[in-house]
């Protein structure tokens, strides 16, 4: 068995199918590019896999066990957790305090919750900010804030939801080379939801595209930026054959 493996998931409200019978496998320490145009599906795909919607059938399995119907702090706790498009840090607290409070996740104990954020909040270049409230930072700053709060709960699967959106070309770099870092030297697998293609070929193993909720596409990243269907359907003709 893979180490996470999603089976025949299917989400819909109502009469709008927002996931449908997907299907997808994650190795261990793999990074996997998540595409698709605006409504195809991904951000639903993340709720559903962390808890926070249950889907009305399929199975997502980790490490064998059926995560299905848990809530998104026991699916934490097992080791997934994602980041938010839109970060919202507790702004009034200090950049430490936001990573300490998802340290606590792994322990009840104040003095390993500070060293293990301190050590997280060093390794994505925020020392220096620690004593500092979370509103004051950048966006970039929060992004990698969000990322640290994520890291903070010792995760094994980290679901990052367009990390790089509204960021500059420089801040872009220098993310992709987080992401990066993140899996050599924590040996974290993760799937990133993202618009920004450059990126995204820069950074996968392998990307799965969606479309109206279903996995259309999935492959090596030069492979699949030359799929037809996905060219037609995300991607545009800039990415079509000479």
């Amino acid at each position: 068995m893979a180490f996470f493996v999603i089976q025949g998931l299917h989400k819909h409200f109502g009469g709008l199918v927002a996931v449908r019978d997907f299907s997808m496998t994650i190795e261990r320490g793999e990074i996997v590019g998540l595409i698709g145009p605006n409504g195809a599906g991904k951000t639903t795909l993340f709720n559903v896999i962390t808890g926070f919607h249950s889907p009305q059938r399929g199975q997502i399995l980790f490490k064998s066990k059926n995560l299905v119907g848990l809530g998104p702090d026991k699916i934490c706790q097992l080791g997934i957790v994602r980041t938010f498009q839109i970060v919202m840090p507790f702004q009034t607290l200090t950049v430490l305090d936001n990573a300490k409070v998802a340290a606590f996740c792994r322990t009840r104990s104040h003095e390993e919750a500070t060293q293990s954020s301190m050590e997280i909040l060093e390794f994505l270049g925020l020392k220096d900010k620690i004593h500092l409230p979370a509103g004051n930072l950048t966006l970039s700053q929060k992004k990698k804030l969000e990322m640290a709060r994520a890291l903070a709960t010792q995760p094994e699967v980290l679901l990052l939801d367009e990390t790089l959106a509204g960021l500059n070309a420089t801040e872009i770099e220098g993310m992709v080379e987080t992401v990066r870092k993140i899996r050599a030297e924590k040996g974290v697998a993760i799937v990133a939801v993202e618009h920004v293609m450059r990126a995204v070929m820069k950074i996968s193993d392998r990307i799965v595209v969606m479309d109206q909720g279903q996995k259309i596409a999935e492959g090596p990243p030069q492979e699949v930026v030359r799929n037809p269907e996905v060219i037609k359907a995300y991607l545009g003709e800039e990415y079509g054959p000479a």
